[in-house]
């Protein structure tokens, strides 16, 4: 059976994070702007951050112009609509449409993606995931509780509302914030505090 490596105990506590003080970097082609949420390898530490190519990673996009989307070839890619008005993904016998925010489409990430805003910009949520290595499950929850199951990785993200969790999380998430939940840590429980909330979450694990 496999174990999973220690980590100190710092660790393996859920991670928060606010879209506002994630660092901005340019897309692979230059067109965009992405934030990297988390990245990890299969059965290694999520912290340090690693280096070089990681088999999965989360992060988010701001766009704010019609264009190709980047390649990404033996990848996995699913996205999230979390801000905007609209969005088409066209590629040769593919269409995906966001209308509204919690919307998702899955796509490979070699696929010649171009992408055509509706009526202003957008953000999505991506996830990438290493094909035949890693896989995750992107679920949107609506006015329902959340709760993470140890032993797999989580990111979740709010998309709108608060969310409140135990003594671990201090304060309740609200609109563009998240947590990090590394599989050594602890079940963590979300729960909406209002009608109207919405929130992304991706389940991580080796394929």
């Amino acid at each position: 059976m496999t174990t999973m490596p220690p980590v100190p105990p710092a660790l393996d506590r859920p991670q928060r994070y606010d879209l506002a003080d994630l660092r901005e970097e340019p897309w692979r082609n230059n067109r965009g702007i992405t934030r990297t949420v988390a990245a990890g390898i299969v059965g290694a530490p999520l912290w340090p951050v690693v280096e070089g190519e990681p088999d999965w990673r989360v992060s988010i996009a701001d766009i704010h112009e019609d264009g190709p989307f980047s390649v990404f070839e033996g990848m996995d890619r699913e996205s999230v609509l979390v801000m905007g008005h609209g969005l088409h993904l066209s590629a040769p016998g593919t269409s995906l449409r966001f209308n509204k925010p919690g919307d998702t489409g899955a796509y490979p990430g070699e696929m010649p993606i171009d992408g055509r805003l509706g009526s202003g910009p957008a953000r999505l949520f991506n996830v990438i995931t290493r094909r035949d290595v890693t896989k995750a499950r992107v679920q949107i929850l609506r006015d329902h509780a959340f709760a993470s199951v140890p032993g797999s990785t989580w990111v979740v993200h709010a998309i709108d509302g608060h969310w409140q969790g135990d003594d671990a999380l201090h304060a309740p998430l609200t609109v563009g914030c998240g947590l990090v939940i590394p599989a050594q840590a602890e079940r963590v429980l979300l729960v909406p505090t209002a009608p109207g909330a919405v929130l992304v979450t991706v389940r991580i694990d080796a394929a």
